[in-house]
């Protein structure tokens, strides 16, 4: 007779009664049986029947792999902490014998890297003041010479010094007068002279001489170019223009040279047979006001570098003589080019004017800034 194993784990008195003495002590039997078989324990991995029944045990479970053995674990460094030694060989894992006893080593922090201070941060170029524009530093070919020359960055005025800033330096007893403009025909060539001249404040000022031109930069806190600065920044830096507005002809919407308004008045103030440079008006005889010619501009933006009145600089032509550069308004050859050097275009230092630098007026200087590397 079968039984299923809930009922005999736990029989009922009915199955006793009927079959007397020995029922009862079978069923207690087959409990004990029952009770004695093995059972998987409950904390056990599930049992697990997916193998053949050969290989399965009596609980009818396959067998598991067997766990990964574990690898012995490292002595703790805390292990024997404090056992006396006298040596570091006595003590366990990583200690060290210290005075005589184990101990966790202390290890020093490593030391700080060396201080390496960062480099100061290149300084920005000080703006120029109101009015003038910076050139960089660089080095280039100068003129017909064919010198190799280095110049430092400076500020270069705008434009050319007018009647009025002059005037400024006068009135302050700073600056001695320049040759006034005169119409007798004793000084008929004076008539081009802007000092003076009705209407003329905005006009270069011109008809001076060396040494007035240095008392105006004096006192207004510049200097004189030298002749090498003047023609780096004619040429626009670094860019070695050929003109200072590029590579183009002169013409009459780029620069104050003489056009056949120059021929005409020449003819009929000064008697003066001129040959116009363009066959075309420029709208002014003899100077213009002050950056007219916006077309004629530098790479930087210096206006007039090129006509309108020469320029005087610092540079010696000789011991009795200073250099001076641009060319004026009643220039009549094919405008010198920046690179070229006017050196036949000189003017003696003695403050005394050659009257027919009435016709080709030097201009004041535009001046430069005392310490061209700084503001003035």
């Amino acid at each position: 007779m079968q039984y299923r194993r809930e009922t005999m784990v736990r029989p009922s008195l009915h199955f006793i009664r009927p079959f007397g003495a020995w029922t009862a002590v079978g069923a207690a039997c087959l409990v004990l049986a029952t009770l004695a078989l093995p059972r998987r324990s409950t904390a056990q991995a599930p049992c697990n029947r997916t193998c053949e029944a050969s290989k399965r045990d009596a609980s009818g479970c396959c067998p598991t792999a067997p766990a990964p053995a574990r690898a012995p674990s490292a002595p703790s460094s805390g292990a024997g902490v404090g056992r006396k030694c006298a040596t570091s060989a006595e003590c366990a894992g990583d200690l060290v014998c210290i005075d005589f006893s184990c101990r966790v080593p202390v290890h020093a922090p490593p030391p700080p890297a060396p201080y390496v201070p960062a480099p100061p941060a290149e300084a920005a170029p000080a703006p120029c003041p109101a009015g003038m524009a910076r050139l960089p530093a660089g080095t280039y070919t100068l003129g017909d010479r064919h010198d190799t020359v280095t110049v430092q960055p400076f500020c270069m005025d705008i434009t050319e010094v007018t009647v009025a800033a002059y005037g400024a330096c006068v009135s302050a007893n700073a600056c001695a007068e320049p040759n006034p403009y005169l119409t007798d025909e004793a000084n008929k060539f004076s008539r081009a002279c802007n000092w003076k001249r009705p209407g003329a404040g905005l006009h270069p000022v011109n008809c001076v001489d060396w040494g007035q031109a240095t008392s105006y930069c004096a006192w207004a806190g510049k200097r004189l170019p030298s002749e090498d600065e003047w023609e780096w920044a004619a040429r626009g830096g670094n860019e070695g223009r050929v003109y200072p507005w590029g590579s183009e002809p002169p013409t009459a919407d780029r620069v104050n040279a003489c056009g056949t308004e120059c021929v005409a008045w020449a003819k009929a103030n000064v008697g003066a047979d001129l040959t116009a440079m363009y066959a075309a008006d420029d709208g002014w005889p003899i100077t213009a006001p002050v950056g007219s010619f916006p077309r004629g501009a530098t790479a930087q933006g210096l206006q007039d570098m090129a006509g309108n009145v020469w320029e005087w600089t610092s540079s010696n032509y000789d011991a009795t003589a200073r250099v001076y550069r641009g060319g004026g308004w009643a220039l009549q050859q094919c405008l010198e080019p920046a690179r070229r050097r006017s050196r036949q275009m000189v003017h003696p230092v003695v403050p005394q004017q050659r009257p027919w630098l009435s016709l080709c007026p030097v201009n004041i200087p535009r001046s430069l800034t005392l310490d061209p590397l700084t503001r003035s």
